[in-house]
């Protein structure tokens, strides 16, 4: 979201009103606590349209009112970790979800890409006073991407197919 507070059309019509009556327009910036460009860029669309209104924006709409991202912050603040005790299963859910660590046998060994988030010192540390063990793997590496593999196997059923000709009558 944008760190500025737009202007609302009464404050618009005000400075308008009195660009019109000869006022300067840094005169005006410094009674409204603006910036040269706000005042100008808004005479210059008046002059150009003789409308102040903002023009509408691009991007998808909001999904929640004001009044709903404070509920959720809320909930979020209140509790952090949200522990999954029981619920049934959706189509939005792991049908088998992890409840705590366990995920991983004693002989475990991290494969990660080498990307530089991976590499982070934070990460180094946390690793390290976990135990575990990394694989060395080159830097964005497709054995990991599975979806190379599925390009491989794809690519090498086309050549094998032979290529039909055309038949003739």
């Amino acid at each position: 979201m944008s760190s500025h507070q737009h202007l609302d059309n009464g404050m618009r019509w005000r400075i308008v009103e009195r660009l019109e009556a000869g006022q300067s327009q840094v005169q005006i910036c410094r009674e409204f606590n603006l910036t040269p460009s706000v005042v100008c860029n808004l005479w210059k669309q008046f002059k150009d349209t003789g409308y102040i209104e903002r023009k509408p924006r691009q991007g998808r709409p909001r999904a929640t009112t004001p009044t709903e991202d404070r509920y959720l912050s809320i909930i979020a603040r209140r509790n952090r970790v949200l522990q999954l005790l029981s619920s049934p299963v959706t189509c939005m859910q792991p049908q088998e979800p992890v409840y705590q660590g366990g995920a991983v046998g004693p002989e475990f060994i991290l494969m990660d890409d080498n990307a530089r988030p991976h590499r982070a010192l934070l990460v180094n540390e946390f690793l390290e006073s976990e135990d575990i063990r990394r694989m060395d793997w080159p830097a964005r590496s497709p054995d990991l991407n599975p979806i190379e593999h599925v390009w491989d196997a794809l690519g090498k059923l086309h050549l094998a197919t032979p290529l039909l000709e055309p038949s003739r009558k």
